[in-house]
């Protein structure tokens, strides 16, 4: 089975009429090399086998390639595919050059045979303990024996540790030569194959941020950072006419807080190999709509989008608790046909990162209602506000947009006394929590003291009744023991110890409280703030 980016890349190109087509780009291997390789893996053969017949084959030893297979997109911190022998770091300095001759092959074949004599040097002190200490008298004879027998295991383990740790070396070497291998055919293949595409399949490490003007008013923007754990992305943006086409409808479709990060651009793909299809088939689907259908392209990618987005906002404004309940509903649905997908065996392609309102806010909304829902609404209209410049540039295709700009002012106008409502709402509420701590910590105190009380009672009467009690030191872990056991039994002790167990239980809570109404109040804050920064910035215009 072929895979992308390996047997062949996916290229972006364009026919005799204007149309974009994509085509797969066959990767040639070196067959013999790769055939050469495997031989070393399975034939007893050491890594300068290896590293000679890769020195002969007068490879560009200072080229890297920027190469994540066969690494996933979402892995960490992938090195470069690199023809030096990386793995020779643990006992050289290998790692820190670019380049080796057959002085370095010589040095290295010192350090790797001292690594052996480590080996062994390891397992001899391991052996000559048990030498000096059998585990049994035994006559000399028998003693004798038992040497040879050690002397046998001995060697055999060495020699048994040593090849493991030579397959290691060596394969860890063959591992990153095919890497590099294909990483060389795949830049070869790419730089053979740019001059006739519009846009291709890329494997690069980190940041990569090319730009395809791909037809007449079409610019299309590549952004990934691939190989770096939680923080790779995928984006592909479309700009129409200088127009930046985002997918407003997510805005509302989508809970993921106030979605702007997933806003930022036309398509968010999650991190993997093959997400290429879809974004080229993407680019491919939309910009030859345009050069067909401009019209047709404008009002299903910008006008229907827009209006849809502004008929959300409405409902978001007027019926907060309506939008909610849908969003909770469809990632009900959403998990359903998850769990329905695994129950029949078959995968949920998961194409964009966007998600439905999470666990958490289902469980703030059954405590703090109003609170949860004037937060969902808050996010929703401020983050609107960070729509304005692009909403603005679409006036020349679509004039009402202004009416609309204004509606989404209006919107967040109206929200800034309803957050100053909450927030002295949750200070009320948070000085009666306070106090409510306070209380509960003086009581809590109360009953510490009144528990040292009854234990000193309880220590005093042991001194007096028994003889052997006063002659234990105070840190002696058998006059402890008794004097934890006969408070247990104590009721006055037992009955203070449930109450502070219970206000302990009930300072918990009430800081979890006071901690949930804090995060609420703070964030309705910056909201707020966001809100009349936005305002003045529209007055000063």
């Amino acid at each position: 089975m072929s895979e992308l980016n390996v047997d062949y890349i996916l290229a972006l190109k364009k026919d005799d009429k204007g149309l974009l087509y994509t085509e797969k780009v066959e990767i040639t291997h070196p067959k013999d090399v790769l055939k050469k390789l495997d031989e070393f893996r399975e034939g007893d053969y050491d890594i300068f086998d290896v590293i000679r017949y890769v020195d002969g084959l007068n490879y560009n030893k200072n080229k890297m390639f920027s190469y994540c297979w066969p690494h996933e997109y979402y892995e960490s911190y992938i090195r470069y595919a690199n023809i030096l022998p990386y793995f020779l770091h643990i006992f050289t300095n290998a790692f820190s050059k670019t380049d080796y001759d057959d002085s370095d092959i010589i040095k290295w074949e010192k350090d790797y045979f001292k690594e052996m004599e480590y080996i062994r040097e390891c397992i001899e002190i391991e052996y000559k303990e048990k030498k000096e200490h059998p585990t049994e008298r035994m006559d000399r004879p028998k003693y004798l024996e038992y040497i040879a027998k050690l002397d046998y295991e001995m060697q055999k383990a060495i020699k048994e540790r040593q090849l493991e740790r030579k397959k290691l070396i060596k394969n860890n070497y063959i591992d990153e030569i095919r890497r590099y291998v294909y990483g060389m055919c795949y830049e070869q293949t790419l730089s053979s194959a740019k001059p006739t595409s519009l846009m291709y399949s890329n494997e690069n490490i980190g940041w990569y941020r090319p730009e395809y003007p791909i037809a007449d008013n079409v610019l299309i923007s590549v952004r990934t950072n691939f190989c770096y754990g939680q923080s790779a992305y995928f984006h592909v943006n479309l700009n129409y006419k200088g127009i930046n086409i985002l997918p407003y409808t997510n805005i509302i479709n989508y809970y993921w807080s106030n979605m702007m990060d997933n806003v930022r651009y036309t398509m968010d793909y999650v991190p993997a190999r093959s997400n290429w299809e879809n974004a080229l088939s993407f680019v491919e689907g939309v910009s030859n709509l345009i050069t067909t259908d401009s019209e047709k392209f404008e009002k299903e990618w910008i006008i229907e989008k827009i209006e849809k987005m502004m008929d959300g906002f409405k409902s978001i404004n007027d019926n907060i608790a309506k939008y909610y309940e849908e969003q909770r509903e469809a990632k009900e649905k959403a998990e359903e046909e998850e769990k329905k997908a695994q129950r029949e065996h078959r995968e949920i392609p998961k194409i964009i990162k966007y998600r439905f309102v999470d666990d958490l806010t289902i469980k703030r909304h059954k405590m703090y209602e109003h609170e949860t829902l004037l937060t969902i609404q808050v996010d929703k209209l401020t983050a609107a506000l960070a729509l304005l410049e692009d909403l603005t540039a679409i006036q020349n295709i679509y004039s009402p947009i202004l009416n609309h700009i204004e509606t989404i002012v209006q919107y967040n106008k109206e929200l800034l006394p309803a957050i100053t409502l909450c927030r002295n709402n949750l200070h009320e509420r948070l000085k009666v929590l306070n106090d409510k701590l306070d209380n509960f910590h003086s009581l809590s105190g109360n009953a510490r003291n009144e528990m040292q009380a009854v234990k000193v009672e309880i220590n005093q009467r042991l001194e007096e009744t028994y003889e052997h009690y006063q002659q234990l030191s105070t840190q002696d872990i058998a006059k402890q023991t008794m004097l934890k056991k006969e408070c247990e039994k104590d009721k006055r002790y037992i009955k203070l110890q449930n109450t502070l167990s219970e206000l302990c239980v009930k300072i918990n809570e009430t800081l979890n409280e006071i901690k949930d109404i804090e995060s609420f109040d703070k964030h309705l804050s910056e909201r707020k703030e966001y809100i009349e920064n936005k305002l003045k910035e529209r007055a000063v215009k």
